[in-house]
């Protein structure tokens, strides 16, 4: 298995974002931490990305993202629309963040 490797460091300020990349056995996990928006949008979609390899499953951790507004969701929905079902996302059970990807059409189990 491949050592983790990080996109960013976690943020000092959470208002901003960090994104981590971890390779697992089977899946590519994209580890979110922060805020996710305007100002952070194309280095999303960019760490997004990089963590994405198209034979495997990419799960998209959002359980460390206190925030995500409409841009940041427009990116997701892009990934979706382009990987399928190749992309898993884990979100809170409640909250904003899972308020924002239920409005874009995300159904959770």
């Amino acid at each position: 298995m491949e050592s983790v490797r990080p996109l960013r460091v976690p943020p000092s300020d959470p208002s901003d974002a960090a994104f981590v990349y971890e390779p697992c056995d089977d899946v590519d996990v994209l580890h979110v931490f922060g805020e996710l928006s305007y100002g952070n949008e194309a280095e999303f979609e960019s760490a997004l990305v990089s963590a994405v390899r198209l034979s495997r499953t990419t799960v998209l951790d959002l359980l460390g993202c206190d925030f995500i507004d409409a841009r940041s969701l427009s990116v997701i929905v892009r990934a979706r629309r382009a990987l399928g079902e190749k992309l898993r996302i884990a979100a809170p059970e409640s909250g904003i963040v899972r308020t924002v990807l239920t409005f874009g059409g995300f159904a959770f189990a």
